[in-house]
Formats: structure tokens, sequence, C-alpha cells
């Protein structure tokens, strides 16, 4: 992992009550592939290096009754690449 790299980024969280809906953007937002990784948890990928952009995790209040692993199963190797 590029620990300078990590250092880097940004992580932006939002977070819709309305529709208990978690949105986390790393970087500064862009466009990309969305993929649904697990019913109800998005992740935004770019197309051209592999790295993640972001995710979308529905039902958020639901889902995190577990551990954070569990409402997003991502490593922040994943990110940092």
């Amino acid at each position: 992992m590029n620990l300078k790299h990590m250092a880097n980024r940004t992580m932006r969280l939002a977070y819709d009550r309305d529709s208990d809906v978690l949105y986390i953007v790393f970087g500064q937002p862009q466009s990309g592939l969305d993929e649904e990784v697990e019913s109800g948890i998005f992740l935004r990928w770019d197309e051209t290096t592999g790295s993640i952009l972001g995710a979308t995790v529905m039902d958020l209040e639901r889902r995190f009754s577990g551990s954070l692993e569990t409402v997003l199963p991502i490593t922040l190797e994943e990110v940092a690449a």
C-alpha cells in the first residue's frame, strides 16, 4: 500500500436519512463504473486504474447492527490502490 498516496486522498461521507443511504467518495468526485458487489452495496471503480472511487450503502441503519466489515466489505489496501 502506498501510504503517501493514501494520505493525499480525501474521503467524503454523505448520509440521506430519509432514504437510509450512505454515500462515500474517495478523492475528488468523478464518474466511473458502478458495480453491485452485494445486495444494496455498490462500488464505483476507475475503469482505467481499477481504483475504488466511492461506494453507496443502501439500508445503512439495518446493516450497521453488524461490524463495519459487514457494512462495507472493502479494505484500505483496495482504496489506496
